[in-house]
């Protein structure tokens, strides 16, 4: 089994499966998007000059595309050393 490194910043669920990066393709299928898919965790990271602002942007472009193809409503979160947390109740399995 891989480990991250010291201080290499991860994303996992509560399962721990993790969903970022090299990660995620390595542990198992549990990251692909399928027909059955109800939830999805898309992670965007960038270390550049304007990242900030950079990845607002692309949030919010993300948003609309998911809203106009599927008819959802995202939740998002913006990480940070302050805030490194984001927690959501995934929708209640149908059945």
């Amino acid at each position: 089994m891989e480990r991250p490194d010291p201080g290499q910043v991860s994303f996992a669920d509560s399962t721990g499966n993790a969903h970022a990066r090299r990660w995620t393709n390595r542990q198992s299928g549990a990251s692909a998007v399928r027909p059955a898919t109800t939830t999805v965790l898309i992670v965007v990271e960038a270390m550049h000059d304007s990242a900030t602002s950079d990845v607002r942007e692309l949030v919010a472009a993300l948003g609309v595309a998911l809203k106009a193809t599927w008819s959802v409503t995202p939740v998002t979160a913006m990480l940070r050393e302050q805030s490194p947390r984001f927690t959501f109740e995934p929708p209640a399995a149908e059945g």
